[in-house]
Parts: structure tokens; C-alpha cells; sequence
């Protein structure tokens, strides 16, 4: 008899923070398992239920929109010391919330998209 894992059952997410580093990775999960980097990011397409993470390492305000929308479904990340160690926003038809969102340098944002077909675009 062949026995399955708990684990093979259900979706998992797997979060590893270290210093300047946060792996991310789950069954939905569109992150390439990103490093600190202030560098444009591209979540490539994002589908309902789809998440995509970023990690922000020095202060400062990064915009972002939707490519498949553009500008008009924009939102920012505040970076500062005294914010905290993570935030999720939420990605639906045609906006992100919150917005603004705010997280300390080496701090990580996770959108979730519980809308239609979406990008998170720097």
C-alpha cells in the first residue's frame, strides 16, 4: 500500500526569512522566490487565486501598476523604519488594497489576486 503525505493533500506555503533574503514559495505562488533588490519587478500574469511577493530593501516610495490595465490600476509601497515586517494586498477587478502599503527596508509585500487576469508591475 502506497502512503501519500498530509502535505500532498492540501496547498502549501513555505516562507524562509533571512537576512536580506525571503524564499517564498506555495502552490498558487508566483514569486520567483525573490531577493532584497529595489530593482523593477514583473509578477508575470496573475490569475484569481495566484500570489506574487516582493522584497523591498531600502526606504523609499515604489509605484507599481497593472500591465494588462495600466496606470489607472496603480498603488505604492512605503518603505520606512517603524513599518512592519510584511503587509498582503489584495489585487481585485481593477484595484490593489491597500494603497498605499507599508513595510520596513528588508521587508516583504505578498499580493494575492482574488480578481481576474492581473499584473504587479515596477
Amino acid at each position: 500500500m502506497q502512503r501519500k503525505s498530509l502535505l500532498s493533500l492540501v496547498p502549501v506555503l513555505i516562507l524562509l526569512a533571512l537576512p536580506g533574503l525571503l524564499a517564498g514559495c506555495g502552490s498558487k505562488d508566483k514569486g520567483t522566490n525573490p531577493m532584497a533588490t529595489t530593482e523593477p519587478f514583473e509578477s508575470g500574469d496573475l490569475s484569481n487565486g495566484d500570489q506574487f511577493v516582493h522584497v523591498f530593501s531600502t526606504a523609499g516610495s515604489f509605484g507599481y501598476h497593472c500591465r494588462i490595465h495600466g496606470t489607472a490600476m496603480s498603488g505604492t509601497i512605503n518603505v520606512s523604519v517603524g513599518a512592519g515586517d510584511s503587509t498582503v494586498v489584495q489585487i481585485g477587478n481593477n484595484f490593489f488594497n491597500p494603497t498605499p502599503a507599508s513595510v520596513k527596508p528588508g521587508g516583504y509585500v505578498r499580493w494575492f489576486n482574488g480578481g481576474g487576469a492581473h499584473t504587479v508591475t515596477r
